[in-house]
């Protein structure tokens, strides 16, 4: 039985993380986050409070559960304090990479970096390999960035199992509102509740991007650490860009009302790039990832989620 640590147990892609491990493998999960409250529906068989950012917290954690897995899914996005951002994910992260190799030096560990690492990417280079230069522009990007440094340093430095992982656009149930379809559902949700008809205001929705399904993410994720990619990227995306307008016009079609998207140009961001999408083509030769979730069927759970205590949705 494989003993497994999952940090930021609470948030969106722990807890379709936990239900694939139980799926298929001999598991004992303990999970961990900032809230003293274990999160509701995910069937650990451990939970304790952590706060990643104290090194001695860390410590204790790793030495009294000797992990033979650690999945690292804490962190913080976009919407948060500066300063907090590079707390939380930067030294958060190297707290738990050095209790890591002094407690538990046998273990194998994934962490998760982001697809906005790479930065502003010209047409003529997509799809984006993980061979493109990282230029990450904004606090998430950039700290994300420090984080899959780290972990090649440790990995190389100290010969430890650590692969990265690069998720691009994750939708489904339970989908964060710090990200775009997220935000925009939130927004239908607290107009669909209210009398009237609902108008939710968007950004730029013509920019293209590379979406994929929380469940194949969390599938990669087992297939990495099971694996023996150590101190290896691997960018986890559908390969196929498309319109935040598309996703949007089919996020919709859930609707029972008629909904009028509104342009807000406090909503535009200056560094979108028109079209952003990467290549799965080293997941494919490595563990022959091949994304077979729908993302019709992703936007329906993830509508599903959002609008369950909404009556006039469900």
């Amino acid at each position: 039985m494989q003993k497994v640590l999952i940090t930021g147990v609470g948030g969106f892609c722990a807890s379709h993380l936990v239900t694939r491990l139980r799926k298929t493998e001999s598991v004992f999960i303990c999970g961990t986050d900032i809230s003293k409250v274990k999160p509701v529906n995910v069937p650990l068989d451990s939970y304790r409070q952590v706060d990643i950012t104290d090194p001695g917290q860390v410590i204790e954690l790793v030495q009294q559960f000797q992990p033979d897995w650690i999945f690292h899914l804490a962190g913080l996005v976009g919407n948060a304090n500066v300063a907090d951002i590079y707390h939380v994910n930067v030294s958060g992260t190297i707290n738990l990479l050095d209790a890591y190799c002094r407690f538990a030096p046998e273990a194998s560990m994934l962490l998760v970096g982001s697809a906005a690492e790479y930065g502003p990417v010209t047409s003529d280079l997509l799809p984006v390999t993980e061979e493109q230069a990282c230029n990450p522009m904004g606090t998430y990007g950039i700290s994300k960035y420090a984080v899959t440094m780290a972990g090649l340093d440790f990995a190389h430095r100290y010969n430890k199992k650590i692969v990265i992982a690069r998720p691009f656009n994750i939708i489904g149930a339970g989908i964060s509102s710090n990200l775009v379809l997220g935000a925009v559902l939130e927004r239908i949700k607290q107009a669909l509740a209210n009398p009237g008809a609902p108008v939710i205001k968007i950004g730029n929705v013509a920019s293209a991007r590379d979406f994929i399904a929380v469940e194949d993410v969390v599938e990669a994720y087992v297939q990495l650490i099971k694996g023996d990619y150590w101190g290896e990227i691997f960018n986890i995306c559908s390969g196929q860009p498309q319109t935040i307008r598309e996703m949007l016009d089919k996020l919709v079609r859930n609707s029972p009302l008629p909904i009028t998207f509104e342009t807000d140009q406090e909503l535009y961001k200056a560094t979108d790039p028109p079209s952003f999408y990467g290549s799965n083509e080293k997941a494919r030769r490595a563990f022959c990832f091949n994304p077979h979730v729908n993302i019709n069927t992703a936007l329906i759970s993830a509508w599903d989620h959002t609008m369950k205590e909404v009556d006039n949705c469900v």
